[in-house]
């Protein structure tokens, strides 16, 4: 693990990853590159922080409030939550009537 690509520090007794260099994240003692879109497990793995129904989201539309999910593909938001809905793959609120 502390072979892994992206890992610039391992610990001496047992050689796991603790410190990954620019672009990777520490995840389970192992360096993993962060991505822009495409499947994740949390922030950590996004390079816009956020990870959402599975998949990296882009800014600003993928990160906008409300936004449950991302397209896996393109990171813009493709599923809102209640009180929300799809307008130009960014969630915007309901309005009152």
């Amino acid at each position: 693990k502390g072979t892994s690509a992206g890992c610039t520090e391992c610990t001496g007794k047992t050689g796991v990853c603790f410190k990954c260099e620019p672009g990777f994240y520490r995840v389970n003692f192992s360096c993993g590159k962060v991505n822009e879109t495409g499947k994740c497990t949390s922030g950590a793995g996004c390079e816009s922080g956020v990870c959402r129904g599975g998949n990296c989201c882009t800014r600003p539309k993928g990160t906008s409030a409300g936004c449950t999910g991302c397209s896996g593909k393109s990171g813009m938001c493709s599923k809102c939550g209640s009180g929300f809905h799809l307008v130009d793959y960014k969630c915007a609120k309901n309005r009152m009537a």
